[in-house]
This record gives C-alpha cells, sequence and structure tokens, in this order.
C-alpha cells in the first residue's frame, strides 16, 4: 500500500461527510447595503434565521466612498438551502 493511500485512509478519505449540525454563522452572500434588510426579512419569512453585517468601507485615503456592502449570514445548518433562496431572491 503506498503511503498516499495510506493517508487517504487515516485521515477518513472514504468515509462520507454526516449532515451539516452546526449552528455557527455561516456566510452566504454580500450584497449592497440598501437590498440586505431586503433580503434578510424575506429569508426570514421563508423560516431562515438570517441577519446582516453591515459593511461601510472608505477609498484608501479615507475620502473616496465606496459602496455600502453588508454581508448576509445564516446558521450553517440551513446556509445550502439558504443559499439557493437568497440566489432566487436576489435575481428577482
Amino acid at each position: 500500500m503506498g503511503l498516499r493511500r495510506k493517508l487517504f485512509e487515516l485521515l477518513g478519505g472514504d468515509d462520507e461527510a454526516g449532515p451539516v449540525t452546526s449552528g455557527e454563522p455561516t456566510e452566504i452572500g454580500y450584497v449592497p447595503l440598501w437590498r440586505s434588510q431586503i433580503l434578510v426579512t424575506w429569508l426570514r419569512e421563508d423560516g431562515f434565521h438570517a441577519h446582516a453585517i453591515d459593511d461601510v468601507r472608505v477609498g484608501p485615503m479615507g475620502r473616496i466612498p465606496l459602496q455600502p456592502m453588508s454581508t448576509i449570514y445564516v446558521p450553517a445548518h440551513e446556509a445550502a438551502a439558504a443559499q439557493v433562496r437568497l440566489d432566487e431572491l436576489s435575481a428577482s
């Protein structure tokens, strides 16, 4: 048995990943600030535990405002379904 195969088995390479049950916040989107609360509200109405963290940045000299953005988070066990729903909502 080769070293590569031995390491693969040792690290659990043949094991299937179980379902994600973590409640740790997971980023699912980076959207303009003005749309963030609308999208979070729609996600919450669909049953997701979503929240947004605002990220207002300025340029390197501190004088050039860039577009304010927000990051949308949900618990890790909701991330896959919430990502799909966010994509649907963002497209409309």
